[in-house]
């Protein structure tokens, strides 16, 4: 459903003043590929070189999973059991899933069924294209969270009408960076930076001052590798929804990839990009999304009603709106074309 970079340049993560005997300046790193995505992750803490290791063992194990592209994965067997069968998952996919679904119930236009109309346009790949609207209203058929059955004494999952497919999109991502963050802590990693894709989670402090904080760039929606601010923050993720991320153009009309439940079209408002920072990075995947698709007052409304959850608007007219606990803290970069409101 989401979600290439998220709208955020880690590279932009700026290290502040001070100094500590049991961080270094330059990390231990390790780079590999997972759910789609660049996956890279920084460790700044003295002899937890292994803690990597570790960490990318628990990566691959989860993207072995939830691989859609995979027809061994276990998402893929519950999709092709579809009217069938339920189909036994390990428990973090069950989590992963009963955590999906009661997002899709609290948020209207969320439903973790979407992937019917996510495959049928194909946004993202070669085989993308504009469906007519007999396709579309044959798909939205297929979408219905009421129909996913979870049992949690078998830890089985059900969709009980065939050809109903799940599509949990980035959630994975998220719930995969909040598992590592887990790990990290457990081996005695205190000062850390992660980053799934784009779902960025900054760990403890910066590594050069113990009550200093991380500066992360927010991506310009507009131009690739831009930033038009920063965020200060630790012990957070930071987690985007954007038009630019996936889209399809044709005929002089670009589609992107967050879709309506309710058309099994594109979401069409003025947004382009949806920021959100908290402390779940799963939680966040699910809310810049639901925030994206409620538009910007709704949205913005949505958010300032969560506690300890911030959020960043970006609209197409390039003005940029925030919620209230952001305002002496995002800072916006000189020289961009967007207006602050």
């Amino acid at each position: 459903m989401k979600k290439i970079l998220a709208g955020l340049i880690s590279l932009s993560i700026l290290l502040l003043s001070g100094c500590q005997k049991t961080v270094m300046d330059t990390p231990d790193e390790q780079s590999d590929f997972f759910f789609d995505t660049p996956v890279t992750i920084k460790v700044y803490d003295r002899g937890k070189k292994a803690a990597l290791s570790e960490a990318f063992e628990e990566l691959e194990k989860l993207h072995t999973q939830w691989d859609l592209a995979d027809p061994a994965s276990e998402l893929s067997k519950i999709n092709a059991a579809a009217g069938i069968e339920a189909v036994p998952v390990a428990p973090e996919t069950y989590e992963l899933l009963a955590t999906a679904k009661q997002f899709s119930q609290t948020y209207e236009k969320f439903d973790l069924t979407i992937g019917p109309v996510t495959e049928l346009w194909g946004i993202g790949s070669k085989a993308a294209k504009t469906p007519n609207a007999e396709e579309i209203s044959a798909a939205r058929a297929l979408v219905d969270d009421k129909k996913v059955q979870l049992d949690p004494k078998k830890q089985t999952v059900f969709l009980t009408k065939k050809g109903m497919q799940l599509d949990i999109g980035s959630l994975g991502k998220g719930y995969a960076t909040d598992n590592i963050v887990k790990l990290l802590k457990q081996a005695g990693v205190t000062t850390a930076v992660l980053d799934l894709g784009g779902n960025v989670y900054v760990l403890g402090h910066s590594p050069r001052g113990k009550d200093q904080r991380w500066q992360v760039g927010i991506r310009d929606p507009k131009q690739a590798n831009a930033i038009i601010g920063e965020v200060a923050t630790k012990n957070q993720t930071i987690v985007t929804s954007g038009t630019y991320q996936r889209y399809l153009k044709n005929k002089g009309t670009d589609y992107h990839h967050i879709f309506d439940p309710a058309t099994g079209y594109p979401i069409d408002n003025q947004l382009m990009s949806v920021t959100v920072m908290t402390s779940s990075s799963l939680t966040a995947d699910a809310l810049s999304t639901v925030a994206f698709t409620a538009g910007l007052t709704n949205g913005l409304a949505l958010i300032e009603e969560l506690p300890a959850t911030e959020a960043i608007f970006i609209t197409k007219d390039q003005k940029i709106y925030q919620t209230s606990g952001l305002k002496n803290n995002f800072k916006q970069k000189t020289g961009t074309d967007y207006q602050m409101n």
